[in-house]
């Protein structure tokens, strides 16, 4: 009985792992990523691509603020201390804007 449910198992994760991939394709979502760590920056853009939205990056918070100003984001993924505007006051005027 063991490897029975094993064996039935396994498909099961495969099937959840193809449906989640092919909704995040079929609706791709507008995403801002927004850190000043280039790397950390670089690794959310990867990581949102391959899932298989549209990624849009900033340095700092000023610039996802004018990012997202100039074509709103369906999510935002944001550090807390950036220079010149941190995460919690883009998180404050994007909430105000909508």
């Amino acid at each position: 009985m063991i490897r029975s449910a094993t064996r039935n198992a396994s498909p099961s994760m495969s099937n959840m792992s193809n449906i989640s991939n092919a909704s995040a394709v079929a609706a791709p979502l507008e995403v801002l990523v927004a850190d000043d760590d280039d790397a950390a920056r670089e690794a959310l853009v990867a990581a949102v691509e391959s899932l298989g939205h549209r990624c849009r990056a900033a340095r700092d918070g000023l610039e996802a603020w004018e990012l997202h100003r100039q074509r709103r984001a369906d999510v935002i993924l944001s550090d807390w201390k950036m220079p010149g505007m941190d995460g919690l006051e883009l998180c404050r005027r994007t909430r105000a804007s909508a």
